[in-house]
């Protein structure tokens, strides 16, 4: 329109050509099949390869190459390998798009999947068996050692269990704890029983529960509380008659003693306290052989008190005494077939008496 009067006006069609000068980045959605607002997803050890995990949406407001991503708009997050939440407890993974402008613009989506542990590996033991001892005689809840089992699931599929398991009816003096530490639950006595041998079960407490054994054995070590006691003179005092002939053996007899502990403790040893003045009789220390110990003359005729003692090699010592009233009568004829048979007797004897003893 111009200004003169009447003025004067024209029309006119103008068409903008708006240019988009690539403003916009691709955008990114992921949709996990758990609906999780977080940027973040769970899933089970277990899932099998192949197993959906999230959807992903890719989209860009510009039109043209600017709006064109690289990649499909749309496609899913699935299981690529077998999970193991005791080797990888989760992953981080990254999703970048770009498009096709110049120059290109790109951008990035990053979540977690979070690997959940599912009760699938057995407790195992630190060791194939376990071996303990105890002295006996010790009370009631002394301890005896502990049981050493892992187990990596989390959770209640890695809390742990214990029991005592037995393959006989015979009653265990033993006790677990819930952490799997084995104490006694009565005295123990060596001399009953000088090692027991059983199981130790555990458990998960996973479902389904998984579990496993182990051998365990436990030596009760003997404690030196037996004295010995004889068995060979059983009276107290014991009266022999001894006759001695001439080229006679130097022989008398054999004392016996017996022990109910074992090992050193069950060792014994022989001694004349008293009564050999003459230093006329010698016994041997550990086959309780009684001899005389240099020539018998009719003055050595008469009646001997002999004491004599036996002691254990335990700690502390233990012993037993006998006395003997040994009446020795000298025979001045020569009898030498009593000799002899006094001498196999004796000989035969003795050789049973140490062979008992030794084993």
């Amino acid at each position: 329109m111009d200004s003169g009067s009447p003025p004067l006006s024209s029309v006119v069609m103008v068409l903008v050509n708006v240019i988009n000068q690539q403003n916009n980045a691709p955008m990114i959605n992921v949709n996990f099949f758990s609906d999780s607002a977080e940027k973040t997803d769970a899933i089970s050890e277990d899932a099998e390869v192949g197993s959906f995990i999230a959807y992903v949406m890719v989209t860009d407001p510009d039109i043209g190459p600017n709006g064109e991503s690289l990649d499909t708009k749309e496609y899913k997050i699935i299981v690529k390998n077998p999970l193991d939440q005791e080797i990888e407890n989760h992953h981080d993974i990254t999703i970048c798009c770009q498009d096709k402008g110049s120059p290109p613009l790109s951008t990035e989506s990053k979540f977690s999947i979070q690997v959940m542990d599912v009760n699938d590996v057995q407790p195992q033991f630190s060791q194939k068996s376990f071996r303990f001892w105890v002295n006996e005689n010790q009370k009631s809840k002394f301890p005896i050692g502990s049981i050493n089992a892992t187990d990596p699931d989390l959770g209640p599929g890695g809390k742990l269990t214990y029991s005592l398991k037995t393959n006989n009816k015979h009653f265990l003096p033993f006790q677990i704890s819930d952490d799997g530490f084995i104490s006694t639950v009565m005295s123990l006595d060596h001399e009953f029983q000088d090692i027991y041998k059983f199981k130790v079960f555990v458990k998960d407490n996973g479902i389904p529960s998984l579990n496993n054994t182990v051998d365990v054995s436990v030596e009760v070590r003997d404690a030196n509380d037996n004295a010995p006691y004889f068995t060979f003179p059983s009276v107290n005092p014991y009266t022999l008659d001894f006759i001695y002939y001439p080229h006679h053996t130097n022989n008398i007899t054999v004392l016996k003693a017996s022990d109910g502990d074992s090992q050193e403790n069950a060792f014994l040893k022989y001694e004349i306290t008293a009564g050999n003045d003459k230093q006329l009789f010698t016994i041997n220390h550990f086959t309780g052989l009684l001899s005389f110990s240099r020539v018998v003359t009719q003055q050595d005729a008469g009646s001997y008190d002999l004491k004599f003692v036996v002691k254990d090699s335990g700690t502390p010592v233990l012993s037993a005494n006998v006395d003997i009233i040994l009446k020795l009568m000298i025979n001045k004829q020569d009898s030498f077939y009593l000799s002899i048979y006094l001498s196999i007797y004796l000989s035969i004897y003795l050789s049973i008496s140490v062979g008992f003893y030794l084993s």
